[in-house]
């Protein structure tokens, strides 16, 4: 469930993209073709092995993410990107567990309470398979390598990550420059059943 759920909405925000980028139609047609390209890069890095074709596969999506993220930090408003991910660090630190439970029992906050639920179905169904994954990339590294690279690296790129494109969207948003960003967002909303 944890891998179908990523991949669904993989291939629905590639194909929003794709609609924004190139004006293709978000429809199961091009959901398919997305998904048999996935598929096929899927099964030839599978094909090759754990060491080669996931490895090099990982690597090269590793690079080209922090490419593009390095991008947008220095082509961006640098200064309000790098303040929003300071903030948006220390707002992680202080409300981690609250917003974690958050679920909204007593007002009629649908949003709160659908989405904190589903990804808590979503982490629970990943688990068993990162948990594997993670044992078997761990073997023959120490405890503190291990728990450095689970426990902290990923909420660290991941916080970086959200900074970095989330500050510059929000930069362009509040200062004036209309790029359509929130009336895209409902638009979407609105297209797709809840």
């Amino acid at each position: 469930m944890g891998v179908a759920t990523s991949l669904g909405l993989g291939v629905l925000q590639m194909n929003g993209g794709l609609n924004a980028v190139f004006g293709l139609p978000e429809n199961g047609l091009w959901q398919f073709v997305i998904l048999f390209v996935m598929f096929c890069a899927y099964m030839a890095s599978t094909w090759s092995g754990l060491d080669k074709g996931i490895k090099r596969l990982s690597n090269l999506n590793m690079v080209l993410c922090i490419g593009l993220m390095l991008y947008v930090l220095v082509t961006g408003p640098t200064i309000a990107i790098l303040e929003t991910i300071t903030l948006g660090i220390g707002d992680y630190l202080q409300n981690f567990i609250g917003m974690s439970l958050r679920i909204s029992p007593y007002s009629d906050n649908q949003w709160a309470s659908s989405w904190t639920i589903f990804y808590w179905a979503w982490v629970i169904a990943w688990s068993p398979f990162v948990g594997t994954i993670v044992a078997r990339v761990s073997r023959g590294r120490t405890i503190k390598e291990y728990v450095f690279g689970v426990l902290f690296v990923p909420p660290l790129l991941a916080c970086l990550w959200i900074g970095v494109f989330g500050g510059a969207a929000l930069n362009l948003e509040l200062n004036g420059t209309d790029v359509g960003l929130a009336a895209a967002t409902e638009a979407n909303h609105h297209r797709r059943p809840v």
